[in-house]
């Protein structure tokens, strides 16, 4: 799965990058509010990537608004939002 390299949230440019060694067990990625990045491990399935790169995009729009949220919240709405993502569905384009 390709990810992108940055991303922007308001006036924030938030980077992103991959690393082949991992984190820590059962730790995916995470979000550096004072370098406004997010890393992301390289080692896990794609639907694992993608789910920790939700996640920490709400931990970035939590940390970026003062939400305070508590990591429960933060990790139900990260995996709802990527769930919704993932399961998009769309309607074929007719034939021309």
């Amino acid at each position: 799965m390709k990810l992108p390299c940055r991303t922007s949230f308001g006036a924030h440019t938030i980077n992103i990058r991959t690393v082949t060694d991992s984190l820590d067990a059962h730790v995916y990625g995470t979000w550096d509010e004072p370098e406004l990045r997010i890393t992301i491990c390289e080692g896990p399935a794609d639907s694992m990537k993608f789910e920790a790169l939700i996640h920490e995009y709400v931990e970035a729009v939590n940390s970026l608004l003062e939400l305070q949220l508590d990591h429960a919240k933060i990790q139900a709405l990260g995996l709802g939002l990527a769930q919704l993502l993932a399961r998009q569905e769309y309607e074929e384009e007719p034939a021309d």
